[in-house]
């Protein structure tokens, strides 16, 4: 009978510790949600922000730049890569690496090891140098006909608005907060295109 008495005492021990452990568990997995949630929102937010930045940038620059020859056009599969590394972030949905979820990406990102030089894609006038929040420093390159080239998460910049730029110039330097990757968006009319097919196949 005693037997019986502590077998029972065990088993219940037991199901107050699954209980516990479960409980412990539910709360992990509330956590991660809401902190999957919340970099996901602040990954929409960051692209909201840009974009909101491009359409006023291009609402000045048409009357401040009026280089319409089409050349940079012209150039979709042969531009040089502004860093060369291993594209770590595709553009469009992507599997984030770091938050194990998709997201939608504007740009791509490359692997660049720390003060790795970036270099323009095209030549062109810088429109915006500085930091950019969720951007680290952010250079935009206005290079006519409504087309933009970004680069950011640099560690610091080499250049300044206003300057003129030629193709392959170094505008800045990678490494921002550790940062192994730089990020690099190409957008005609402020609206998003993929990159990859814009720069030269390797």
């Amino acid at each position: 009978h005693q037997q019986a008495l502590s077998a029972l005492a065990d088993e219940r021990q037991t199901l107050v510790q699954a209980a516990r452990l479960k409980a412990t568990l539910l709360a992990e997995l509330r956590h991660d949600r809401a902190t999957l949630a919340s970099k996901l929102r602040d990954l929409r937010q960051r692209a909201n922000r840009l974009s909101t930045l491009l359409k006023k940038l291009e609402s000045r620059q048409s009357r401040a730049y009026t280089d319409t020859s089409g050349i940079f056009s012209r150039q979709k599969g042969q531009l040089p890569w502004p860093v060369l590394g291993e594209v770590v972030t595709g553009f469009g949905t992507w599997h984030h690496q770091e938050l194990g979820t998709l997201y939608d990406s504007q740009g791509i990102e490359i692997k660049a090891g720390e003060d790795t030089p970036i270099h323009a894609v095209w030549g062109g006038r810088v429109v915006f140098a500085k930091w950019f929040k969720g951007y680290g420093n952010l250079i935009i390159i206005d290079h006519g006909d409504s087309y933009y080239s970004l680069y950011a998460q640099a560690a610091r910049l080499a250049t300044k608005v206003g300057d003129r730029i030629d193709c392959g110039q170094v505008v800045g330097y990678s490494g921002y907060h550790g940062k192994k990757a730089v990020y690099f968006e190409i957008r005609h009319g402020g609206t998003p295109v993929n990159p990859t097919n814009w720069l030269s196949r390797r």
